[in-house]
């Protein structure tokens, strides 16, 4: 008798009272963070797999410092977040975050950009062949806010 391992999904009730750091790449392969806290959609490709979000968060929390910050967003959202994000970016990643006030909102504003992104093509396997399976339609680059179809 052969044992199949099955992915857990992300639930529904974890997308509406978890903060889930998720990640995508854009149309040029570049690096994109997402925290959701709990206010922010999160796309089907991400909930698809608990355990590949996890992966993916844990390769890029060990990731080393490869570049400088060139845009941390003035906001008032937090000193922790600033420093998740500016820690992120450091790392090549662009980080967008969906707080505005308001619960469950579709898009997501950018907090930071790095001065040099990190690209899919020097992320290591498997997470780079999980990211493949992630891209959002954007010049992460050119815009401030993206829009994100909920899983639910």
């Amino acid at each position: 008798m052969r044992c199949v391992s099955q992915k857990m999904r992300i639930s529904e009730l974890e997308v509406e009272y978890e903060d889930i750091l998720w990640f995508a790449i854009d149309k040029f392969h570049r690096v994109i963070a997402f925290t959701s806290g709990v206010y922010g959609y999160v796309p089907e490709f991400v909930c698809r797999s608990k355990e590949e979000t996890i992966l993916i968060e844990n390769y890029f929390d060990n990731c080393g410092k490869k570049t400088e910050t060139k845009h941390i967003k003035d906001t008032d959202f937090g000193e922790k977040l600033i420093e998740f994000c500016e820690c992120m970016t450091q790392k090549g990643i662009y980080c967008f975050d969906s707080y505005n006030g308001n619960e469950h909102v579709e898009y997501y504003t950018k907090i930071s950009s790095p001065c040099e992104a990190l690209v899919i093509e020097n992320v290591p396997e498997p997470i780079a062949s999980i990211l493949k399976s992630h891209i959002i339609d954007v010049d992460v680059e050119m815009v401030d806010i993206i829009h994100v179809c909920n899983a639910y």
